[in-house]
């Protein structure tokens, strides 16, 4: 695993404590897990490289260069590559808005937990942070 993943993840845990230091690292990851909300966000441009696609300046050359559906199958094989499969009763966690409201801040440190081996997986391939988690 990118050692630079593991450093990263440490320094946030040694901030916030475990659970929130994933929760804040892993931020936004999970809306580009299958279900999620930022996939639902480029269904109109599908197709188009991302580098077409106005303020993606911050995005690394490698997803710059991508279209959504060339990420998003990055993502996929990624999850599939680790073993990753997403049950059911966590698949509403990955487009919910907020992780805050009482009650599913377990279910959503569950399912982070699950997907980090696929996220390590996506940064070893190359992605950066800013990649995964916008």
């Amino acid at each position: 695993m990118n050692a630079d993943v593991l450093q990263e993840l440490a320094a946030q845990q040694q901030q916030h404590g475990k659970e929130e230091g994933l929760l804040s690292y892993l931020n936004n990851f999970r809306f580009h897990l299958p279900g999620g909300w930022s996939r639902e966000l480029t269904l109109g441009c599908w197709d188009v490289p991302y580098s077409q696609l106005g303020s993606t300046a911050h995005f690394s050359p490698k997803k710059q260069q991508q279209t959504p559906a060339q990420f998003y199958n990055f993502v996929d094989h990624a999850l599939i590559a680790e073993g990753i499969v997403i049950p059911s009763h966590l698949q509403p966690f990955v487009g919910a808005k907020d992780p805050f409201f009482k009650g599913i801040r377990q279910d959503m440190f569950a399912l982070l937990t699950l997907v980090f081996p696929g996220y390590a997986h996506l940064r070893d391939d190359g992605y950066t942070y800013i990649d995964l988690k916008a």
